[in-house]
């Protein structure tokens, strides 16, 4: 599911080897949880990249983050583009910002870890790699390029044991052995950054899984039918050894006629080796059936999370644009208020602070969101106020709950 993204190396000439790097990027999947496709502004700049148009995509970017600066695909795709146009910090920004806003994805760290490898930084790469591995332990893509950072790192440590004695022939096959790993391809004068345009991924975890189960269905199955013949075939040596003893026996009694020796009778495991197999199937079914449950579950807190977030964004947005009614809409009418009082004496002073400045912004930052059953919510952020006459800035919690008309405001309490 992974796309191919390894570490390569430039020539390496006596001792002090540089290394370098040839990427291929992997491309962003599951971003805001499973079940997530992409789609959006990827579609609308995958025919610029594919036709190295990277300022028109770069433009294009850069409007759509202005009015969604938290969209962590056109981050991703962000980092993809000032890669190819070799602006690289500010990829190595972009990757680093996107790794640390989500820390469960893999992706921005490996593609981090391969701009710092080509900036020879191995200790970084080598953080964030395993930052990577971390989040996704299956994550071969990770896997391999770690192999390679240790591979470089290990080259400039037999290079420095030869810098100090010359003769060392222990350190001189080593280093042989991880140029020859590195060596480029005849008439590469060095190795480079390569980033193919990337494909639209459409990853069902439920289907991944559910084809990982398969494959290991298929191969219980085929265990089993080795184990069989195995069986077989050491019954039939039995059987031939037994059959061996008994001519021996009657050979060594001339005078009597031979008894006939009959065919051996050879047990039968087959229904056995049914069973076990059958029983195998249940499991791995059940294991599926139990994946695919979790799976449904986790798209369906992802999409209530979201939910709730883009209702708590259109709250915020309602309330620097000083729209009253909008604002107040958002509020459950069973609210109240923190500091006590009627809600209706509430709304009305809400209705004259918000309405009075001549101007107001309200921004919204390390937003989190907590389900705390099918149809409530806690949403927990720093809040930045601004308006002509007054600012500040607090950490607010809102406990919500869903309603026919989406999900409304119980509670707000601030500190600080």
């Amino acid at each position: 599911m992974e796309s191919r993204s390894v570490l390569g190396a430039r020539r390496m000439n006596g001792l002090t080897a540089r290394s370098g790097l040839i990427a291929f990027f992997v491309g962003l999947f599951s971003l805001l949880g499973p079940g997530i496709a992409i789609g959006g502004i990827y579609e609308e700049i995958a025919p610029l990249l594919k036709s190295r148009s990277y300022q028109p995509a770069l433009n294009k970017l850069t409007r759509h983050l202005k009015s969604r600066p938290h969209d962590p695909e056109a981050r991703f795709q962000l980092g993809i583009v000032q890669t190819e146009m070799r602006r690289y910090d500010d990829a190595i920004r972009t990757f680093r910002e996107l790794s640390e806003d989500h820390p469960k994805l893999p992706e921005p760290y490996n593609n981090l870890a391969v701009l710092l490898a080509n900036r020879e930084k191995y200790n970084e790469a080598r953080a964030a790699l395993l930052k990577a591995i971390e989040t996704h332990p299956s994550y071969a893509t990770a896997h391999e390029n770690l192999g390679d950072i240790y591979a470089q790192m290990a080259s400039q440590a037999y290079g420095k044991a030869l810098q100090i004695n010359s003769s060392n022939k222990t350190a001189k096959t080593k280093l042989a052995l991880v140029k020859r790993l590195f060596t480029n391809r005849p008439g590469s004068g060095r190795a480079v950054a390569h980033i193919p345009a990337p494909t639209k991924p459409a990853i069902d975890p439920a289907a991944t899984r559910a084809a990982a189960l398969a494959q290991k269905r298929q191969q219980a199955r085929q265990e089993e039918m080795l184990r069989r013949q195995q069986i077989a075939e050491e019954e039939a040596r039995l059987a031939r050894e037994r059959m061996a003893r008994e001519s021996a026996q009657a050979a060594s009694k001339p005078k009597q006629q031979a008894p006939r020796v009959p065919a051996p009778k050879i047990p039968n495991n087959e229904e056995a080796l049914r069973q076990l197999a059958a029983k195998r199937d249940a499991d791995l079914r059940r294991q599926e059936e139990n994946e695919r449950r979790l799976a449904q579950k986790q798209a369906d807190q992802t999409a209530l999370k979201q939910k709730v977030e883009e209702a708590v964004r259109a709250w915020a947005s309602n309330w620097s644009k000083q729209n009253v009614d909008g604002y107040l809409s958002f509020y459950h009418r069973e609210f109240k208020p923190a500091r006590g009082g009627s809600r209706s004496a509430w709304a009305k002073k809400r209705r004259r602070l918000v309405s009075k400045p001549r101007s107001i912004s309200v921004q919204l930052s390390s937003l989190s969101i907590e389900l705390l059953g099918a149809a409530s919510a806690r949403a927990v952020f720093k809040q930045s106020y601004r308006s002509d006459s007054y600012r500040d800035r607090v950490t607010k919690t809102l406990t919500l709950r869903l309603t026919g008309q989406g999900w409304k405001i119980l509670r707000e309490e601030s500190e600080g």
